[in-house]
């Protein structure tokens, strides 16, 4: 990125950091109580030009940006990208939740936060992605939006029939010393989703030797 930053914004309502590339790509930091959390990256289907952060008039964080073509978008509005689907995906770090031990992987339950209807393809690998295991078949969890509670949460901004937090459980079949999860969504509808944490169950068999 050092050749090609053209820009930087803060996001003080999600504690980030951004930088924005000539070529539309970029990295967000993001901090929570002073402490850096996590980096991501992004790439949008402009090149950027220019960036600013500030407050509209209702106090609201806002960050705006200009690309090449001439047009000026406003980022995280909406759920698309001025009409096309926005592709994103998350692959977690192998855990190997007892070293050593080959284990057999049951299954696991998500636990994540939508502010729609949000749909997410996810896989599993085994053993730091070995060629040695066949891959494992697709699935998908959904989410319905974020409920809430009476005379607590603010109208129109919960779902009544949906939970606090959505934790739908899919099986796995495969054993291996550890597992890691791919995570994928591409959609013109999802207004954005958290994955908050992830349960694994599992039977241990051996040591590896």
């Amino acid at each position: 990125m050092r050749t090609k930053v053209v820009a930087s914004t803060v996001y003080r309502a999600r504690g980030q950091y951004r930088l924005y590339g000539s070529d539309g790509a970029g990295i967000i930091m993001t901090v929570k109580n002073d402490r850096v959390v996590g980096f991501t990256e992004f790439q949008y289907p402009v090149n950027v030009t220019c960036a600013w952060s500030g407050e509209d008039s209702t106090g609201k964080d806002v960050v705006f940006f200009g690309a090449d073509n001439g047009y000026v978008y406003q980022a995280d509005k909406g759920s698309s990208f001025d009409g096309e689907e926005i592709e994103a995906y998350l692959r977690v770090p192998f855990n190997n939740i007892a070293p050593r031990t080959i284990k057999r992987f049951r299954k696991s339950l998500l636990e994540m936060s939508s502010v729609g209807y949000t749909s997410i393809r996810f896989q599993p690998e085994f053993d730091y992605g070995d060629s040695y295991f066949a891959a494992h078949m697709l699935q998908t969890a959904t989410g319905q939006g974020t409920g809430g509670y009476w005379d607590v949460s603010t109208w129109g901004q919960f779902f009544w029939d949906a939970r606090i937090v959505n934790s739908p459980e899919f099986d796995i079949e495969g054993s291996g010393l550890n597992m890691a999860l791919i995570f994928y969504s591409k959609s013109d509808i999802d207004l954005g989703h958290v994955l908050q944490g992830m349960q694994v169950h599992f039977s241990p068999r051996r040591l590896a030797r």
